[in-house]
């Protein structure tokens, strides 16, 4: 097949993913119908991987997993930031990519680089399901690296705190070990608009059980309000 026969058929697959009504079914059947032409598809360099685990068509990923695919493509964009790790839905999925080698991105700082950690990633989706999975896999995995450890739960709250995403805030509030990092954070706030931010979104989390943890937050914050000139 000529060059430009093949990004259309690689165009095509990608379509796929992104159109709901196109079921997993019949893309894998598609992609099994022409094993020549996406096997030169993937030998080129190809991303249709990254993009399938994207995109939620897991089955997909597998099977071109299986069929020779970079697996440890990359991808700078906003939504994805790094590798597929970055944008597994499931901690199932995210499994099996470890699994594969897929190596975990230790950048923690937005602006530091073009690749972040899958939990930064995730808690700027709002994603609580896989923020609090990355948070803890990670603390298996690098376990002799206190340091590490340390600061990803430490920047991951701050992003948090900085997005002012309510569910994402009850759920770090309601973890002792996180709400207790967050507490510190807001006690160094040094921008006042920033607190009352903080303040508003505290008042949106309507969530009774947690009512002692907000006062206490809202009484850092409103404390260290005052300090500031």
């Amino acid at each position: 097949m000529t060059e430009q026969e093949l990004n259309e058929i690689e165009n095509t697959i990608l379509e796929q993913f992104q159109n709901a009504e196109i079921s997993d079914e019949a893309i894998i059947s598609q992609i099994k119908s022409m094993p020549e032409a996406i096997n030169q598809i993937l030998q080129s360099g190809s991303d249709l991987f990254l993009w399938a685990v994207l995109w939620d068509r897991f089955a997909a990923a597998q099977l071109l997993a299986d069929m020779g695919a970079d697996v440890h493509c990359r991808f700078e964009g906003s939504l994805i930031a790094g590798n597929a790790l970055n944008v597994a839905h499931t901690p199932k999925q995210a499994e099996y990519l470890l699994g594969l080698g897929l190596e975990i991105e230790k950048n923690l700082k937005l602006s530091s680089g073009s690749y972040l950690n899958p939990a930064i990633v995730a808690a700027g989706h709002n994603d609580q399901i896989m923020t609090s999975y990355w948070l803890g896999r990670q603390r298996e995995i690098f376990i002799d690296d206190e340091e590490y450890v340390s600061e990803l739960m430490r920047e991951t709250v701050c992003w948090i705190s900085m997005l002012n995403q309510y569910g994402m805030l009850a759920h770090i509030i309601a973890d002792e070990g996180l709400y207790n990092i967050l507490k510190e954070h807001y006690a160094n706030e040094d921008d006042k608009k920033s607190i009352k931010l903080s303040l508003s979104a505290l008042r949106q989390i309507k969530d009774e059980t947690l009512e002692p943890q907000k006062k206490e937050l809202c009484r850092i914050l409103n404390a260290r309000r005052r300090e500031l000139p």
